[in-house]
């Protein structure tokens, strides 16, 4: 059978809530969104952790700008332009065809270059 060259209904939503989530810190939350396997290599203090890196090296988010998606195999991944204080940075975060997180993860804006 093909591979569908749609995406997973509701997913770029589902990205920028996750973000949201993080803004708010509701890491239980996020961590119910993740599959099994991503669940047994992460644990609720370090999805807290990362982010407050995040916030330690570039502020307050300050906006979500409008996700945009693609296929990945059968996993939908999706990228967010987050906005903060000090930079921007993408956030990506990729779906299984039954809405699970399968990753998670914060990238360099495009165009950007990493500090050494």
């Amino acid at each position: 059978m093909p591979l569908s060259p749609e995406l997973l209904d509701g997913a770029e939503d589902q990205a920028v809530a996750i973000f949201e989530c993080h803004q708010e810190s509701n890491w239980p939350r996020i961590f119910d969104q993740l599959d099994e396997v991503v669940r047994r290599r992460l644990n609720v203090l370090q999805l807290e952790r990362g982010w407050v890196g995040m916030a330690c090296r570039f502020g307050r988010l300050e906006h979500i700008g409008v996700p945009s998606g693609r296929r990945v195999g059968d996993d939908t991944l999706i990228e967010a332009p987050l906005h903060f204080e000090a930079g921007d940075v993408r956030g990506l975060v990729r779906f299984s065809l039954d809405g699970n997180v399968t990753g998670l993860a914060i990238r360099p804006a495009q165009g950007s270059v990493e500090p050494a």
